[in-house]
């Protein structure tokens, strides 16, 4: 290892002493890259053929998710070539370049394309997962970038990748933090799982109580098809433009609302806000994504505080409390009835979007409000079920990155 890349790593990391800095290439790993032009072998079923969709920035799993599948010819070279064994890592060298996975047995047989490169290391050198995880840290990270062409098709090359750098301890302190660090990640993934279960789970749910298939205990009560706009008031509230300059709110942008959830907020003074910031909200005000509305970029407002302002982006829905229970109505937009009418009112638009009076004219089969109220209930509980999933989740994930800097620097020795 030459002394410039021993000095990019030790001068941001104290480094223990028996920790040995090196590079792919002196860890005499095989890299080589995807195969090209596999198009005319995709299929309906086959062998999983992995691209760089299916790599996760913050964990080094594979996403099967939306997997295409191949059918090389057997005797193809390529296929031989880029044919998976576990333990590979694999490294983004285009797009979103250096997102890191490794291949356990699980994945294999798989194939890569042309913009990931695979490396191999042999067991008897180093840890394999203990290089994935290095390779996938911060420091090890911005080194990457720091190496990339520059340019409209930026991009990294195998010599490139073979000179990545990773600090190694001895190989069995490898294989311990190795083994901490995946005993997280396969938590992480099983929180992942039982929240995908869930979804699952509130989607039927929401399908047979939304429609009426299903009752819930009690009710018997007549249903009617009836608009949004005979349900609540739609866009009851905005900022005058003579408002005081320097009256400050709580402003939520279309981006930031992502299927039900808030995802941020900015607070603003008037005078400087963007135009969209006029729609006033109350508790319990329902905001409709109408920009790319199929995204359903909707949200139940809870914040009881006053100054809460949302884009013009949204039209508001505030349910009138002697005909509608918010809950309800909110969960209504979810369901595949509102959907449909929406695809409808966008379909073959260039600009998909909706309007006010759209959104007022949607129709929705509706219970009286004691059964309203009870639905709503329901899909609130599953909500707060999959909220507390999720925020187990994403804590779990937050102690991993915490692990991965202490074990991954020396800082904290397993052994």
């Amino acid at each position: 290892m030459d002394a410039s890349a021993r000095r990019q790593v030790t001068e941001t990391v104290a480094l223990p002493l028996e920790w040995q800095i090196t590079s792919l290439k002196d860890l005499q790993a095989f890299i080589t890259s995807g195969s090209r032009g596999w198009a005319q072998y995709y299929r309906d079923s086959g062998t999983p053929f992995i691209r760089i969709t299916n790599m996760i920035r913050g964990s080094i799993r594979i996403d099967h998710s939306e997997l295409k599948f191949v059918t090389p010819p057997p005797d193809d070279p390529e296929a031989t070539r880029t044919l998976l064994n576990s333990d590979d890592i694999l490294m983004s060298i285009t797009a979103d370049i250096g997102l890191i996975s490794f291949v356990s047995k699980d994945d294999c047989p798989s194939f890569i394309n042309q913009h990931i490169a695979l490396i191999r290391i042999p067991p008897d050198v180093a840890s394999a997962k203990f290089i994935a995880y290095q390779l996938a840290s911060p420091e090890s990270q911005k080194a990457i970038r720091s190496t990339v062409d520059q340019g409209a098709k930026a991009g990294m090359n195998l010599a490139q990748v073979a000179r990545a750098i990773t600090a190694l301890p001895p190989l069995h302190e490898q294989r311990a933090i190795a083994t901490a660090l995946s005993d997280v990640d396969d938590l992480v993934a099983s929180l992942d799982r039982l929240i995908a279960k869930k979804r699952a789970i509130k989607q039927g749910v929401m399908h047979d109580l939304l429609t009426g298939r299903k009752r819930l205990p009690g009710f018997s009560g007549e249903w009617r098809e009836v608009s949004i706009g005979e349900l609540a008031n739609v866009d009851p509230e905005a900022l005058p433009q003579a408002t005081d300059p320097n009256y400050e709110f709580n402003y939520i942008a279309l981006e930031d609302v992502t299927r039900g959830t808030l995802r941020s907020f900015q607070r603003l003074r008037f005078a400087t806000a963007p135009s969209r910031a006029r729609r006033i909200l109350r508790y319990h005000d329902i905001l409709i994504g109408t920009v790319r509305p199929n995204l359903q970029s909707h949200l139940l407002h809870v914040r009881r505080e006053s100054s809460w302002i949302c884009s013009t982006g949204f039209t508001v829905v505030r349910c009138d409390p002697t005909h509608a229970w918010p809950d309800f109505v909110f969960h209504s937009f979810f369901g595949m009835n509102l959907n449909n009418q929406i695809a409808t009112l966008i379909a073959g638009s260039n600009y998909p979007a909706i309007s006010s009076r759209d959104v007022a004219a949607l129709t929705i089969p509706t219970p009286p409000l004691a059964e309203q109220r009870a639905i709503g209930t329901v899909l609130t509980d599953l909500d707060d079920e999959i909220d507390a999933l999720r925020a187990r989740r994403d804590k779990t994930s937050a102690i991993k990155q915490g692990m991965m800097a202490e074990l991954l620097t020396g800082r904290t020795r397993l052994v």
